[in-house]
């Protein structure tokens, strides 16, 4: 698998996100910051049809209707586990993996409940909504930020009441 499709992969994993230094900002707001980290991850693609030669185990070229699926462990700033973002994306644009743009869905798995979250992924970026949650997370919404890191990707969700 490129490295470089594996870092977008991470940073959809983005597309979920927590983090153990969660700071309220005010009753009805609160940001979460957390780390997805490549160990301990898994990843998949699904070259659909037209279907692209590999090289070294990566697809050469990406078409609109491919897909790849994550399932990236989470950590706190101090590097204890603090979940799972388990994650779907769907191709968008053709290019190759190191420009990859997908639309995706996903879930963040936390120790207070889930967020489901919605977004895009391009090149080291990844950015959505979070459209509602679970438990502590209940009645909640907002928006997050995926920036790709060499270990995984670093994440910040902004949510409100």
């Amino acid at each position: 698998m490129s490295r470089t499709l594996l870092a977008t992969a991470s940073a959809v994993g983005a597309l979920l996100v927590a983090s153990a230094s969660a700071a309220a900002q005010s009753p009805a707001t609160q940001t979460l910051t957390f780390k997805e980290v490549d160990q301990g991850s898994t990843f998949a693609f699904v070259d659909n049809p037209p279907r692209a030669p590999h090289r070294h185990g990566a697809p050469t070229h990406v078409s609109a209707g491919d897909l790849f699926v994550v399932s990236n462990r989470l950590v706190d700033a101090a590097g204890h586990p603090f979940g799972r973002l388990r994650a779907m994306c769907f191709v968008s644009e053709p290019g190759t993996p190191e420009n990859l743009h997908g639309d995706c869905f996903g879930v963040f798995s936390l120790p207070g409940g889930q967020l489901w979250a919605s977004g895009t992924t391009g090149p080291g970026l990844t950015t959505g909504a979070i459209l509602g949650g679970t438990g502590a997370y209940l009645n909640m919404h907002g928006s997050f930020v995926s920036k790709s890191t060499k270990t995984g990707a670093d994440d910040t969700v902004s949510l409100v009441a």
